[in-house]
């Protein structure tokens, strides 16, 4: 009999513990397995509470991202040396001859919904199982509705994959290419996410802007989505993953000033302000491209905030080239930058470029846009001293204060004087920001 075979008398349940490396998307995915296991009559425990399985969602964007996948896997199994591991995700699908890591299940990006059947059957024979099914490449892998939240925010999958091939990356060999889920699928989750209290819904994906492309939809199918969303009852906020500069067309960003709940934040990677860096990267746009794009964005939203990617460091980035990239990041002027060194990815184009910048130079161009972040977000909040924004409550009395976000994304903070909840929305009287966010006081 198994290890994971309970007593007579006991609760025959198989309890099962999730660790979720990476990305929104990836941790919608891991909430969606989670569903399937609990379809199979499984019961989610923590990694503390002795469980029979343990999963990890992996990642594969950075070489760190590979490191501490490889060794959260193996940290799992030590800890739980009864347990069945399983392995899931980015990571899995790019190992070269299928390493293993002491797990007993891998799947990779296109077995997903199959995992908890193949762990099940583990349970029952202890054999290793890796993933060579076949999978259809077209094809969106549907799980149905699943609810994947963050604080009081919704996730909802509605893309996945990716046709860009940018020189660095490795995604699009991860995942594949772009899949779009059914819209009909993502409209049924959005109301089931209404109805059960949620607020505010995060779109997200792998290239949402690509959205319905391989279906032969317009360039203004997600438009089109998040316009149906508004129209949605209960959901009062929408906020949009990542874009991409190409798609900010006025076609599109006059679609999108449409919906009424969308929220005037967004996401648009600009990775370099350097054309001749952006050349290389295989980015489809030029810094004059992204600056009317977003341009058209300031013009329909006000209040807007913009956040962004920077890549510091790629392969023959010279100092000229990191002080353009800099400079056009301070003309933009973005809310945050989300700053990454290059990190090399072997069987991406840029592996093989010559003239690597050394590790040292990166951090330091690294550091250089992080000062420049956090000056604009200081100066983006400071703004809004002696005005009121509207927070929608996150977390209710913590250490004596609330904390929430504005429609376009600033983390508030306030005494917890009044009688609120989460999930509600108050009026704040903005007093001081302190780390690019604010601290005021409820208006009653």
């Amino acid at each position: 009999m198994s290890d994971h075979k309970r007593n007579e008398g006991e609760n025959h349940a198989y309890r099962v513990a999730f660790q979720t490396l990476g990305c929104k998307v990836n941790q919608y995915e891991t909430d969606a397995v989670r569903k399937t296991f609990l379809d199979l009559g499984f019961v989610v425990c923590e990694e503390s509470e002795n469980p029979d399985v343990v999963v990890i969602n992996t990642c594969t964007v950075t070489s760190e991202a590979d490191r501490k996948s490889r060794q959260m896997i193996r940290r799992a199994g030590r800890r739980n040396p009864n347990a069945v591991i399983a392995a899931m995700g980015c990571q899995v699908e790019m190992r070269r001859d299928r390493e293993n890591y002491g797990e007993e299940v891998a799947v990779g990006t296109k077995s997903r919904d199959q995992l908890a059947e193949r762990v099940l059957a583990v349970l029952e024979k202890r054999e290793y199982v890796s993933d060579n099914s076949d999978f259809d490449p077209a094809s969106y892998p549907e799980f149905g509705p699943v609810i994947s939240r963050e604080e009081t925010r919704a996730v909802i999958k509605i893309q996945d994959g990716c046709d860009n091939f940018c020189s660095y990356c490795i995604i699009p060999f991860a995942r594949g290419r772009i899949r779009s889920r059914d819209r009909h699928a993502v409209l049924e989750e959005a109301r089931l996410l209404a109805a059960e209290g949620f607020s505010e819904i995060v779109l997200t994906g792998i290239h949402v802007c690509s959205y319905g492309r391989e279906r032969g939809e317009s360039s203004l199918s997600l438009a089109e989505l998040v316009q149906e969303i508004d129209a949605i009852p209960g959901i009062e906020r929408i906020r949009v993953g990542s874009l991409e500069p190409s798609s900010l067309t006025v076609e599109f960003v006059r679609a999108i000033a449409g919906a009424k709940k969308l929220c005037p934040h967004f996401h648009v990677s600009l990775q370099s302000g350097s054309d001749s860096v952006l050349s290389r990267m295989n980015r489809k746009y030029t810094s004059r491209d992204y600056e009317s794009g977003i341009r058209l964005l300031r013009e329909s939203f006000e209040e807007m905030s913009l956040t962004t990617d920077i890549i510091v460091g790629f392969p023959g980035e010279t100092d000229a080239e990191h002080r353009e990239s800099l400079r056009f990041a301070e003309t933009i002027g973005f809310t945050k930058i989300h700053v990454f060194p290059y990190s090399e990815r072997i069987g991406t184009r840029a592996a093989s470029f010559p003239e690597k910048v050394p590790a040292r130079t990166k951090l330091e161009r690294r550091d250089e846009f992080l000062l420049l972040s956090n000056q604009s977000a200081a100066a983006f909040a400071e703004k809004y001293i002696g005005r009121s924004v509207l927070m929608l409550i996150e977390s209710d009395k913590l250490d004596g204060w609330i904390s929430g976000y504005t429609p376009n994304y600033i983390r508030v903070h306030v005494r917890s004087e009044h009688s609120t909840k989460i999930g509600e929305t108050v009026p704040v009287l903005v007093e001081s920001v302190s780390g690019g966010e604010i601290y005021g006081r409820i208006l009653f």
